[in-house]
């Protein structure tokens, strides 16, 4: 699974679902990006996309169990690999560091 395919299922299961287009525009893709990219996973069973009933030119996407499912995975993997990579450090520096990418992303980047 890519990092925008994970990106996406994860999205969706927080939201539970959201429009294509708001979508594409919260990961900076533009419509044919995220069409592409949610074709893929709508073709694995991933995700679902239905015309919204109050605007038929807007789709709707929400998760499917067999993506939740493959989110769980996914998530376990990047936990796993996680404590592979920050093994060495102790649990107070791993806390520091999550403070600090934490900290980090709430920085504007023009200061």
């Amino acid at each position: 699974m890519t990092l925008k395919e994970f990106t996406v299922l994860s999205t969706l299961s927080d939201r539970g679902g959201a429009g294509q287009r708001e979508l594409g525009e919260a990961m900076l893709l533009d419509a044919n990006s995220i069409s592409i990219l949610l074709t893929g996973l709508e073709d694995r069973g991933l995700l679902t996309r239905t015309p919204d009933r109050a605007d038929r030119r807007r789709y709707w996407v929400t998760l499917t169990d067999a993506g939740a499912a493959e989110l769980r995975r996914a998530g376990t993997a990047m936990g796993e690999a996680g404590a592979v990579v920050l093994g060495s450090l102790t649990a107070a520096e791993r806390s520091q560091l999550r403070h600090l990418v934490a900290k980090a992303l709430e920085t504007p980047s023009n200061q």
